[in-house]
């Protein structure tokens, strides 16, 4: 769970209820360190109905398709939008058409799930007594977003930076900037960039031979390339000609992730024909100005590596350690992830794989969210210890008081008669994990749809489709990139569980 500093939380607080709850779903929904089971998906109807394409080419692909109806027939039973009638029956020409046409009218599935929330905050008509329904639009939004280019690392800062705005810098009051950050995604000002991140490999080039099979270019400065890229040319940078890749990308968003995007490819194509130059990948870095003010200092956006989640104190393998080395390339690589992580089961003789997993995922499902609630409650713990008492808000000083309430029950029965209103999201997430009615009868469909309880097995075979797809030369794409990603970290938190 994302942990707000002491500045943002007070912030937070000046937010109405619902909006708070908007907000720390949200923000916890795209926060990398957040459970897979808590993050928001990009699995939407146009997120399958994209994967359903990039399938589409496989020789056999049934258990794919049945995922991806079961997950379509969730979605369109629970979404706050409205989507035309999809088949009654399973057959594949009939849902070939269906997410032809759910393709087609994208841009308008995007513009009204951000209307829709847009339209709930400024009119305050937002339900923060239903937590499951907001749950799904804020997935639903989250998806479109995301499948239209923009990283969750951009919708992530900006309503971090901007909304909540910590430092007070921004005018208006907290509905105001929420309204705001929907604006800014309904009306984005196009712009072009210079973008470009250096290469690395595991081979010297020693000769000036080797050093021209990558390029025979040299810059002072990455806005002298000549035409739209992606380029390959080398950078002189304190006294050093260092490998680079250059690009000129136009858009409001996404943009080194595009540039990464389209740099892999041109590496994966170079490394074919000029294998001397040994194995290339992109440091972490990338950099980026305004074609227009190529003096400023560049922003740049840091590849993080991903560290397996939940291995403290099991055995280290040699299978953890590699898929560890393989999990370091996860925002570039994904499929690579989950191809390395499929090798490791095959290699341990499960070979049924899907089978073994969602018990082993939803065994300890439970206990995974108990320590992320715990990890979040010593955050607090020490965010406020040197505050007087008197000075911390009263749901902050309860779920900071790790040592007087350490069950979670307790701490669960304490904030609703003390701050009920204070965190309603961490009291959403507190609650289902004390009374876990996730295996009782009679849940409905809005509490199984975005439930990586209910639908890890369909996720499995999502994943697989990509193996496969790998493994018959398709490549991945860019328009399933968020999808690809956020599998692969299911497919890790999958392997966390199985190992343990």
């Amino acid at each position: 769970m994302y942990a707000f500093d002491r500045a943002r939380y007070t912030r937070l607080l000046e937010f109405s209820r619902s909006n708070r709850l908007w907000c720390r779903l949200w923000l916890d929904g795209l926060h990398q360190g957040t459970h897979f089971h808590w993050r928001l998906s990009p699995l939407s109807l146009v997120g399958l109905a994209r994967t359903w394409r990039h399938f589409s080419g496989l020789t056999d692909w049934k258990r794919q398709q049945e995922a991806i109806i079961r997950m379509a027939r969730r979605r369109l039973q629970t979404s706050a939008h409205t989507f035309p009638t999809p088949p009654a029956s399973t057959d594949f020409t009939a849902w070939q058409a269906f997410f032809d046409h759910i393709l087609g009218i994208e841009d308008d599935i995007r513009t009204q799930a951000l209307r829709w929330h847009r339209s709930r905050v400024e009119e305050s008509r937002l339900d923060a007594k239903t937590p499951e329904r907001l749950w799904i639009s804020l997935n639903d939004l989250a998806a479109a977003l995301t499948l239209y280019g923009y990283s969750t690392d951009e919708l992530f800062n900006r309503a971090k930076d901007y909304v909540i705005d910590a430092k007070a810098q921004q005018a208006g009051s907290p509905k105001d900037r929420l309204v705001q950050y929907f604006d800014y995604f309904l009306n984005p000002e196009q712009r072009t960039y210079v973008v470009w991140t250096g290469v690395v490999s595991d081979t010297p080039w020693k000769s000036t031979t080797l050093r021209k099979r990558f390029s025979t270019l040299t810059f002072d400065a990455p806005w002298e390339v000549q035409g739209t890229g992606p380029a390959r040319a080398y950078l002189r940078r304190d006294g050093r000609e260092i490998p680079s890749i250059i690009s000129l990308v136009d858009g409001t968003h996404g943009v080194s992730q595009r540039h990464r995007f389209a740099a892999r490819q041109v590496l994966s194509d170079l490394m074919k024909h000029a294998k001397a130059l040994g194995d290339l990948k992109l440091e972490a870095r990338t950099y980026m100005v305004l074609s227009t003010n190529p003096d400023r200092a560049p922003w740049f956006y840091s590849r993080r590596p991903y560290a397996l989640p939940l291995l403290e104190g099991a055995k280290v393998t040699t299978d953890t350690q590699r898929l560890a080395r393989s999990a370091q390339q996860l925002f570039d690589d994904p499929v690579s992830v989950i191809d390395d992580a499929f090798l490791i089961f095959k290699h341990a003789n499960v070979t049924e794989f899907w089978n073994a997993l969602p018990p082993a995922y939803h065994r300890l499902l439970r206990r995974d969210l108990g320590f992320s609630i715990l990890a979040y409650r010593r955050r607090f713990e020490g965010l406020y210890s040197k505050v007087p008492r008197e000075q911390i808000p009263v749901g902050a000083q309860i779920v900071g008081d790790v040592a007087a309430i350490g069950d979670h029950a307790a701490l669960l029965q304490s904030l609703g008669s003390k701050a009920p209103d204070e965190d309603p999201a961490f009291q959403y997430r507190l609650a289902e994990v004390v009374t876990w009615k996730h295996f009782q009868q009679g849940r409905t469909v809005a509490q199984l749809t975005y439930n990586s309880v209910y639908e890890f097995a369909d996720l499995l075979n999502l994943a697989r489709g990509f193996r496969n797809a790998l493994h018959h030369s398709k490549l991945l794409t860019v328009d399933v990139h968020p999808v690809a990603l956020y599998l692969a970290v299911g497919m890790l938190y999958g392997y966390s569980a199985w190992v343990r």
